[in-house]
């Protein structure tokens, strides 16, 4: 029988190197597999992955914090899950609990570090060994010989390295979503929502989880500055007072009508801007915030709607109508992503560049 070890960034990979070798010598007939070790230079490697995984096969994702939602491990995972019973799939998680994973692997039975728990996953294994398996009383006597060492060089190796998403900000998120009401998201290099942009889910689960900074790109802003979200402006001076970044940009009232006329499918939509930004001065005056620090206008067509809370990155491209008029977004599909990629980097540095450019309240 064979164990597929799938692992996603640093961490994980050093912990599926040391769950290789001991694998391999506490069960002796099964063959542990994972691709920074067996996979021979020059070699396709999605072919070489596709024909490891089979019905005899067992999946075990080496999951931590910063990589639960990568593109590689979400690959590997939703392959391993369909080629296989989905018993036969087991998270260990490094860092996490079982209530911190998210969707798709909150759907499999996880595994913790605890020495109790991690045995559990061996005796699995071994009783799908049937004919070749050891017997109980060997194997507990031999796991509790090389459990010492095996966690000790979990504990050195890994303990140390620092990781980009120390905030783990998209299990947070996404819990916060998921709470609030959203569907199910699509998983697969980024996070794909069918419904629930610029709705008042992802304003309050935002200001809910945002623990460094929250950048908003929006037209009019309405509901970012609603009553209902009123108890974030409240405490926000204390935040900021601590380093919290706040930063809204609106669509400035004094830009070229040809802007105006196109930003919005109606027809008053200068009217309902004016009244917007209005309101979000009101709104930061009443709780003594400068408006002026954290509110700026920009005077262009902009490309997208984007929300930034810390390393979390949601953006819905702009989409016109038959006539070139910007269609609404509320509720509207849109997609997560990280600033730790290029594509979500690239959207961070477009939303900074216009902030530079804009013009304070």
């Amino acid at each position: 029988m064979e164990v597929f070890i799938s692992w996603s960034g640093e961490r994980s990979k050093i912990f599926a190197e040391l769950l290789h070798d001991f694998i391999q010598r506490l069960l002796h007939p099964i063959k542990p597999w994972m691709s920074s070790i067996d996979i021979e230079k020059g070699v396709q490697w999605n072919m070489e992955i596709a024909s490891k995984l089979s019905k005899d096969s067992v999946g075990i994702i080496c999951t931590t914090p910063e990589n639960q939602t990568s593109a590689w491990l979400m690959f590997e995972a939703g392959a391993i899950s369909k080629t296989i019973d989905v018993s036969r799939v087991m998270p260990i998680l490094i860092g996490l609990e079982p209530e911190e994973l998210v969707s798709p692997l909150n759907q499999f039975q996880a595994t913790t570090l605890v020495k109790e728990d991690f045995f559990k996953l061996i005796e699995s294994l071994n009783k799908q060994l049937k004919g070749n398996k050891r017997s109980d009383k060997i194997l507990k006597e031999e796991f509790e010989l090389r459990w010492g060492n095996f966690y000790s060089e979990i504990q050195t190796q890994i303990n140390g390295i620092q990781f980009q998403t120390s905030s783990s900000v998209f299990p947070k998120i996404l819990d916060a979503l998921k709470k609030n009401g959203l569907p199910k998201p699509q998983v697969g290099t980024t996070v794909q929502f069918n419904e629930g942009f610029e709705s008042h889910i992802i304003y309050d689960s935002v200001y809910k989880i945002a623990d460094n900074r929250l950048y908003i790109f929006g037209r009019k802003n309405r509901k970012v500055f609603d009553k209902e979200h009123w108890w974030f402006f409240e405490k926000l001076n204390q935040k900021i007072a601590k380093g919290f970044d706040f930063r809204c940009l609106f669509l400035d009232t004094a830009a070229s009508e040809f802007v105006i006329s196109n930003a919005h499918e109606d027809y008053d939509f200068k009217e309902q801007l004016k009244l917007c930004v209005d309101n979000a001065v009101r709104v930061f005056n009443k709780y003594n915030i400068d408006p002026a620090n954290h509110i700026r206008t920009y005077k262009l067509v902009r490309p997208y709607s984007i929300v930034i809370a810390d390393e979390a990155v949601l953006f819905k491209p702009i989409e016109v109508n038959e006539v070139g008029k910007a269609k609404k977004l509320t509720r509207s599909s849109f997609t997560l992503t990280s600033s730790m990629t290029s594509q979500g980097k690239s959207i961070e540095e477009y939303f900074l560049s216009v902030w530079n450019h804009g013009s304070p309240i």
